[in-house]
């Protein structure tokens, strides 16, 4: 199990199928949604970006997104301070 000073490396890919996407962030289970992005597109095309999110219990977290959009989210490690 993971502790609650862990984070998360990740890859966020959205892809809104040509349609505008505001936003999509990633943030610790359990906290409020934050007014931050992770990744912006305006412009309907395919963007990839990628991160590390403080992850909340038992080493969750959680996706949103601002506008229609198919996401893929990668995790590629995660670790402890």
């Amino acid at each position: 199990m993971a502790s609650s000073t862990s984070r998360r490396a990740l890859a966020v890919t959205a892809n809104p199928n040509g349609g505008s996407l505001a936003y999509v962030t990633v943030y610790p289970t359990g906290q409020a949604v934050p007014n931050a992005s992770m990744l912006n597109d305006f412009q309907g095309k395919l963007v990839t970006n990628s991160g590390l999110v403080p992850a909340g219990p038992n080493g969750s977290i959680d996706v949103y997104s601002y506008g229609a959009t198919d996401l893929n989210v990668l995790i590629s490690g995660y670790f402890s301070r």
